[in-house]
């Protein structure tokens, strides 16, 4: 199948099928409309990411102001073809632009992506804990409510609003004993 670029007679009907798509399962009232600006300026440009970048624009769009008219030419890349570059004026910065960013920005506030994960763990005093010492906190807290009692009526599981056996695997998971092994009571 050839390219977008190549069939720009098929984007206004793509546009259109995916305007409606898309409101039908965001469950929007009614289908928003495109507004006059855009459909030249979509039309001119290349479609690097053929109809899956149309697909991802339109939802973006109502995504951000599912009311009102669409202006899809507004959130194109700032990379648009050499003969378009002038036409689509002011975009938000391409994929590439804003990858190099993070990545600078990584190296600039020191080291990998996995370096500053470790230094995430590491307890300090102002550091949001992460979501393992979030959920072991709650899991204890409701484990002394009730007694250390895990299933049955009254039990933390139930408390929880989980499988009893789920609970047990998070908490073998997180290194919670439970059975004869109860430090927390």
């Amino acid at each position: 199948m050839p390219p977008l670029r190549v069939r720009t007679e098929d984007i206004p009907s793509l546009i259109h099928y995916f305007i409606g798509r898309t409101a039908r399962r965001l469950r929007l009232g009614q289908t928003p409309q495109l507004d006059a600006d855009s459909l030249p300026k979509l039309l001119a440009y290349l479609w690097p990411g053929n109809v899956r970048e149309l697909e991802n624009l339109i939802e973006r769009a109502l995504i951000l102001d599912p009311q009102g008219l669409m202006r899809l030419h507004l959130l194109l890349p700032s990379e648009p073809s050499s003969e378009t570059e002038d036409q689509v004026g002011e975009s938000p910065r391409s994929h590439q632009e804003a990858d190099h960013e993070d990545k600078s920005l990584t190296r600039r506030r020191g080291g990998s992506v996995q370096g500053q994960l470790r230094r995430a763990e590491e307890p300090a005093r102002d550091a949001v804990p992460t979501l393992d010492q979030v959920m072991t906190e709650h899991i204890l807290q409701a484990l002394r409510r009730c007694g250390g009692r895990i299933h049955g009526p009254g039990g933390t599981a139930e408390m929880l609003g989980v499988n009893p056996n789920t609970l047990r695997k998070r908490m073998d998971k997180l290194g919670i004993p439970y059975g004869r092994r109860r430090p927390y009571l």
